[in-house]
């Protein structure tokens, strides 16, 4: 019927649109039907435990896999398959084509090449041909020159002397032999004198110039050598035109014509060509002088005649040599192509078998992805009943069969159409519930911005419109979804209410839920069930399974009712309402549980019933869900407290960051109190608090109310301190970060509290050596030799020293004194605390610190030397100077006042003599006077009068020796 609507609208309606919707509607319950034929066939199978049928069914099908949350429609991917199988085989197909079209293009291709190949060999053949024929007639044409030139030679020899002079005596010459003598002449390159121009000779002229060559000794050589001359080709065309075509010319030898005559008759008959049968015979003019050399200038015209016929058939043959050794080039040519193209056949008839090969197996291929997608459509497709494959393998309890249909695709729990319309209406719920909110927000705001009143705006009207068109795609995903339920059955719900527990095992195993519900009522099946044994239904429905028959779909209420004629006001199932396992179980136990009966032990215990095993099953199936929901929850209880102190952990560690940042070591030892991550880095330079620390040489004051280094106070910390040799995520360790910057008293504090002075970078194997000298830090470089751990061999991960970075950036007096230390000599700095601590140079054995800080307030007043102090005016060995001037330099400190007391020349003691010091003072020789001679020179009494003598500027003595 439906094809006769189809043809009746195409026949009304000619559009393609149209024709095209109903032919898919066709194919469409086409589809339908034949997979409703399948699936009856199926479940005959099943039912007669059809194994072969099954295997042949599911031959195709892909094996499922473990994982039991599918990330994509299986349907869509078969389907996909399918699409790209069908792509595949028309690619391939159309390859098969081009290939084939290829393949008969190669064969015409190698049979024109043949035919062209023919065709130049033919060419070549007749050329040969043609180059032959034109080399007999060139051979020819030399055998008759030279049989003519043995005629002449003959007739030349029957001239006299006796005939030349009787023909020099002719005073008045005939006509016949003026025209010949002329001829010879003008053959023979002899001209009268006087004239340019020929044609403006005279006979008398001609005559006499004929009669000096008749005279010349040389003419019968010259008549011997006509073939060696050269005659132009005005020359013979005069001669031809002026006199061989005369009639005087021509009656000069009636034998020569006769002879000719003759020749061309024999030639006309067929006869070879022969030049010697155009001159008469040398016997028939003996003594015929003129008919002698008419002959002669004959036979050089015939010469000339042959020589240029020779000349043309050498051009010819030169033209046909060339064309021959084309012709024989493409000849080689089209032959090797035609070999070539030949040869190639059998490799295009195997790409053409290839391609072939891959057609047939892309065709295999898509055949197999056809079949798996109708495979997966028939597992999956409910019937009218409800019933899918395992659902009714379920019911019939199977176990075998089951299993075969689970690991072939069918799904024993929620099927994927199922979960879909779950998410998707999950998704319409949120976003109705963050609409709803956010208007009501909106709606809140705009109230408290109008004084508490109530406002109608365009805004209301569309958030009304939007909420009844999320209450129609709310209640549009519900009907799908109860639509959905209402039709397909649940496996597991199956196999519980025939009494199958191994059966619902295996679909607990594979992904099924126990929690799940039927929203169709769960169905008995064995031989010979009977309608009034079925569950009890309310009456309307029992009146319906009766008018339908049985398999029929009986869908569940969502509300349970109570029975009026009951007194017991007992609760019955009624439409659309579904039931969990506890109620099938429950149906199961009440309508259709009885007692065993053994053929070999008789009754079994009354405890002992058809559905022992199933409500044990059931129990303690539901026992174990309900202990691992306990166990979710308090994995989600510890997770949520996870949660919460990482959140809390989140927020002290950005805090942690930014005290790190501000370098406030008070902030990050109370966020450590607090439980933050004591080596943790900051998001840009991943540095940590003790490396910050490390940077500079900050002061803290500590619980002792003392100022200590932030270094010193980080790491003397009870609990959760940060570890001394803590490397970053960039490779950066607290000394190396001290060796950058060059802060000698955090890396004292450090190797103190155990930092490693070798410890080397995973990142890229640098140590502090390294750092240090690869930054100019001299000092640091001294401070760490100063230990004898310290390795200066050391290499990074380029093989690079502590040596080469100094030399690299050009740091020599570092570079000198890792040379140094390489060669075993540290410098004048001793290990004996530290590095930072040195001995007293006037070796008074006091040790103390090169540098130190005066601090107050944990902050940094001013830089102090200490060993540079003592050295200079506390130690007790330096070098000090008398201070009354007795001359002595080097003095220890310690033997000052032991020399001022009693050593030194100079110094004040109690004298006897006088009675006074003042008088003392007066006569003392090392008070200090002025020179008498009035230079003005103040000088010690003891050496006045020498100066007064010898030195002074003003000294009389002097100045009259200078005059």
């Amino acid at each position: 019927m439906v094809h006769a609507f189809a043809d009746s609208g195409n026949a009304t309606n000619k559009e393609s649109k149209t024709e095209s919707k109903w032919k898919e509607i066709i194919h469409l319950l086409e589809e339908q039907a034949e997979l409703e034929r399948a699936q009856r066939e199926l479940f005959i199978a099943i039912a007669c435990s059809n194994y072969d049928h099954l295997v042949q069914c599911f031959k195709h099908a892909a094996k499922t896999s473990n994982h039991s949350l599918p990330v994509a429609n299986p349907m869509d991917a078969l389907q996909e398959l399918v699409h790209e199988k069908e792509k595949q085989a028309e690619a391939v197909r159309a390859e098969l084509d081009e290939t084939i079209h290829v393949f008969n293009e190669c064969i015409a291709e190698t049979e024109a090449k043949r035919v062209e190949a023919v065709h130049l060999s033919s060419q070549v053949d007749d050329s040969c041909r043609r180059l032959q024929n034109v080399e007999k007639a060139e051979e020819a044409s030399d055998i008759d020159s030279s049989a003519l030139e043995a005629d002449m030679l003959a007739m030349i020899r029957e001239i006299t002397a006796q005939d030349i002079a009787l023909l020099l005596n002719s005073h008045v010459p005939t006509e016949t032999s003026l025209v010949v003598v002329k001829a010879l002449s003008l053959l023979c390159g002899v001209v009268p004198r006087g004239r340019r121009n020929a044609t403006e000779y005279t006979d008398v002229e001609w005559w006499k110039t004929a009669q000096a060559l008749l005279m010349d000794r040389s003419l019968l050589r010259r008549l011997r050598g006509y073939r060696q001359q050269t005659i132009s080709p005005d020359v013979m065309a005069k001669v031809r035109r002026e006199w061989l075509k005369t009639p005087a010319f021509a009656a000069c030898s009636a034998a020569f014509k006769d002879s000719r005559a003759a020749f061309m008759n024999n030639n006309n008959e067929g006869g070879e060509r022969s030049l010697n049968s155009r001159i008469p015979p040398a016997e028939t003019l003996r003594g015929n002088i003129v008919g002698i050399l008419a002959t002669w200038v004959q036979g050089v015209e015939i010469e000339y005649k042959a020589r240029s016929e020779r000349q043309v058939l050498v051009e010819r043959k030169r033209q046909l040599e060339t064309a021959l050794t084309m012709a024989r080039e493409k000849q080689q040519h089209a032959n090797f192509e035609a070999q070539v193209e030949a040869r190639s056949l059998p490799a295009r008839q195997e790409e053409v078998e290839a391609v072939r090969a891959q057609s047939s197996a892309a065709e295999k291929e898509l055949e197999v992805a056809k079949k798996r997608l109708n495979t997966y459509k028939l597992l999956n497709y409910a019937a009218l009943s409800g019933h899918t494959p395992l659902t009714f393998a379920c019911a019939v309890g199977n176990e075998a069969i089951v299993h075969m249909l689970i690991s072939h695709g069918a799904s024993s729990g929620h099927q994927f159409e199922e979960q879909s319309l779950c998410a998707s209406f999950i998704q319409v719920l949120v976003r109705d519930y963050q609409f709803r909110k956010k208007f009501e927000r909106e709606r809140r705001q705009q109230e408290l911005s109008a004084g508490g009143i109530k406002l109608r705006s365009d805004a209301a009207t569309e958030a009304l419109v939007r909420n009844v068109a999320h209450a129609f795609i709310v209640g549009h995903y519900k009907r799908k979804l109860f639509h959905f339920r209402q039709t397909h059955r649940v496996a597991l719900h199956e196999a519980i209410l025939n009494g199958y527990p191994e059966i619902a095992a295996i679909l607990l195993s594979k992904e099924a839920k126990v929690w799940q519900k039927t929203y169709v009522l769960p169905e008995r099946v064995y031989p010979g069930a009977l309608l009034e044994k079925l569950a009890p239904i309310s009456p309307q429905a029992h009146d319906v399974v009766k008018r339908r028959g049985k398999w029929k779909l009986q869908p569940l209420a969502s509300d349970q009712k109570k029975s009026q004629g009951d007194p017991g006001n007992s609760v019955e199932i009624d439409y659309q309402r579904p039931m969990t396992v506890t109620d099938t179980l429950n149906c199961a136990l009440k309508y259709y549980d009885s007692r065993l009966f053994k053929a070999t032990t008789g009754w079994e215990p009354p405890d002992v019933t058809f559905y022992s095993s199933t409500a044990d099953f059931v129990n303690d199936a539901l026992a174990k869900m309900e202990t691992t929901r306990h166990q979710w929850q308090k994995e989600l209880a510890i997770r949520r407290n996870v949660m919460r102190k990482t959140a809390e952990l989140k927020e002290k560690h950005t805090a942690l960051e930014a005290a790190i940042i501000s370098r406030d070591f008070v902030k990050v030892s109370s966020l450590l109190e607090d439980g933050a991550f004591a080596d943790f880095e900051t998001s840009e330079g991943a540095l940590s608090a003790l490396m910050a620390a490390c940077i500079e040489e900050v002061y803290v004051e500590n619980e002792d109310r003392k100022d200590v280094l932030a270094v010193e106070y980080l790491l003397d910390r009870v609990m959760n301190r940060p570890l001394v040799n803590y490397e970053s995520s960039h490779g950066a360790t607290p000394l190396g970060t001290s060796a950058f910057y060059g802060t000698l008293k955090c890396a004292q504090v450090l190797i103190e509290r155990g930092a490693n002075p070798n410890l080397a970078a995973r990142l890229n194997g640098r140590t502090a050596l390294m750092a240090a000298a690869d930054n100019g830090k001299e000092d640091f470089v001294r401070f760490l030799l100063a230990y004898s751990e310290v390795d200066v061999y050391l290499h990074d991960s380029k093989g690079k020293t502590a040596l080469d970075y100094a030399q690299t950036r050009g740091f020599v007096k570092i570079a000198g004194i890792l040379e140094a230390a390489m060669g075993g000599s540290r410098g004048r700095v001793v290990s004996t605390i530290s590095g930072l601590y040195g001995v007293c140079k006037w070796g008074c054995g006091f040790m103390t610190q090169f540098e130190d800080h005066l601090v107050k307030q944990a902050k940094v007043i001013m830089d102090t030397n200490p060993l540079e102090i003592h050295e200079l005016h506390h130690c007790p060995k330096r070098h000090v100077i008398c201070p009354n001037g007795c001359g002595i330099e080097k003095l220890w400190a310690d033997e000052l006042k032991d020399h001022l007391d009693h050593s030194c020349a100079l110094r004040l003691v109690s004298l006897f003599v006088c009675n006074t010091l003042k008088r003392h003072q007066r006569s003392c020789p090392m008070r200090f006077v002025v020179c008498g001679n009035g230079c003005g020179e103040e000088l010690r009494e003891k050496d006045r009068v020498e100066h007064e003598r010898h030195y002074c500027s003003l000294n009389k003595a002097q100045s009259r020796i200078s005059r």
